[in-house]
């Protein structure tokens, strides 16, 4: 009868291979982490662009619920939209969009072509507003004309 040898090594992983292994997974995270971050930024700059658009529709709404004029403002100090009486004295809306906000947005990305802007009686802006919030690569212009058409238009 022939003795069969006993193995004296034991099956399992070297620390070399369980290296190559772990690495390859930091580097696989590491491409999942940037895409991810592009995702989360462009889901925040399209809530951010809705909501802006929201709050100027609801600018002409107020105009002819109340039948007196209403004042849209960019407080760029803030990074807020205020909507408010032609006085100032009753708040309707102010939209925060600055980075203790769910936004987290900063006032060098966005473009206002007027910082004020009233809305009259008959539903007619004193002017068209644009507005462009830029996030790095990602570019939303909310365009509200005159008569109160408000788009939100992707570049």
């Amino acid at each position: 009868m022939e003795e069969t040898a006993i193995p004296t090594t034991r099956p399992g992983f070297t620390m070399l291979e369980l290296l190559v292994v772990l690495s390859m997974i930091a580097v696989i995270t590491s491409f999942a982490m940037v895409g991810f971050t592009r995702i989360v930024n462009q889901v925040r700059l399209d809530r951010a662009a809705q909501t802006v658009s929201y709050d100027l529709q609801m600018a002409f709404s107020i105009v002819g619920r109340n039948r007196k004029p209403v004042r849209i403002a960019w407080d760029s100090n803030n990074v807020r939209f205020l909507v408010t009486d032609r006085s100032d004295t009753l708040l309707f809306r102010t939209r925060t969009m600055g980075p203790d906000s769910p936004y987290k947005l900063t006032k060098s990305m966005f473009t206002v072509s007027t910082s004020m802007i009233e809305i009259y009686p008959p539903g007619l802006a004193a002017d068209s507003l644009n507005i462009h919030i830029i996030n790095k690569d990602l570019k939303r212009t909310i365009s509200m004309q005159r008569g109160g058409l408000v788009r939100v238009i992707k570049q």
